[in-house]
């Protein structure tokens, strides 16, 4: 007769994560060029898990963080964070109101939205500009009238914008003082905000997360399990959002471990015969798994 404990089996899976590192696991970095110590690594994460950026290839991952971001790019990072994960702008039609900007173009459809909703009138002269490079100051406007909503006036910069150079008379100098006053920005270092210099993925990563309040990634709960297999067989499994793929050890074993909660696959080709399904597991559990 086998005696099934299917949370038993859960916890045999977890244990095998760490059968080696009884530490809590930890995912990669989603993105090959995004290693865990880049100054970007938290925004960029945060800004994946919104769902506002696949990145700049998928096979392999890449984000491309020292990369500069174009007028076209900058269109869908501001729509894909106002709005969230999953959305598409409307069909482009016969028109994007732009003439450099045709409707077979990539990005022709989020350029029509952005400037629908009020939030860039173009380059000049009916032009978008979709490839120019963004810069720091054009950036700040972008951010603040995406945030607030067509229409949005910064308070005026009456004695200073806070920084070396940023004179009042620039253009600029009341978005980027009114960024700074939200703490979007504390400059590029030396009391300067280098209003010329072009924007960075990783800088748009943290310009979005703080702009939109962008949440944080969630820390997963722990599940802490010993497992003890007596059914003469193995036992594979795959615990999912974890980033923990497909493993199997063999019968006999006892296992110990701490593992992120989560849903657990698993398929046993015991002595006595086979058990497969799928639970979730979270909290503290001893069980044990055999036949009789």
């Amino acid at each position: 007769m086998v005696k099934k404990y299917f949370r038993f089996l859960i916890m045999v899976s977890l244990i095998l994560l760490t059968f080696f590192t009884p530490s809590p696991v930890q995912a990669d970095s989603t993105f090959d060029d995004v290693p865990d110590w880049h100054w970007a690594y938290d925004y960029i994460e945060r800004l994946y898990y919104s769902g506002v950026t696949w990145g700049c290839s998928q096979s392999p991952p890449m984000y491309c963080p020292e990369n500069t971001v174009t007028r076209a790019e900058m269109a869908k990072f501001l729509l894909a964070s106002i709005h969230g994960s999953g959305y598409m702008p409307p069909a482009v039609g016969s028109s994007t109101g732009f003439s450099d900007v045709s409707v077979f173009y990539w990005a022709a459809a989020w350029i029509k939205q952005l400037a629908a909703e009020g939030i860039t009138s173009g380059c000049g002269g009916g032009n978008y500009c979709p490839d120019n490079l963004v810069t720091r100051a054009e950036m700040a406007k972008f951010l603040l009238t995406a945030e607030h909503g067509a229409g949005y006036t910064p308070p005026v910069a009456l004695w200073s914008t806070g920084f070396d150079d940023v004179p009042l008379s620039h253009w600029a100098a009341d978005w980027i003082t009114q960024l700074a006053a939200e703490d979007i920005t504390s400059g590029c270092g030396g009391n300067n905000y280098c209003p010329n210099g072009y924007v960075t993925r990783a800088e748009m990563a943290k310009f979005l997360v703080l702009t939109f309040n962008l949440p944080e990634i969630p820390t997963p709960s722990m599940a802490t399990v010993y497992v003890d297999n007596n059914t003469g067989g193995s036992l594979c499994f795959e615990i999912y959002g974890t980033g923990i793929g497909e493993q199997c050890y063999g019968a006999g074993e006892h296992l110990y471990g701490t593992f992120p909660s989560g849903t657990f696959n698993y398929d046993v080709s015991a002595r006595c015969g086979s058990l497969s399904g799928s639970e979730y597991y979270d909290g503290e559990v001893v069980e044990t798994y055999w036949c009789e």
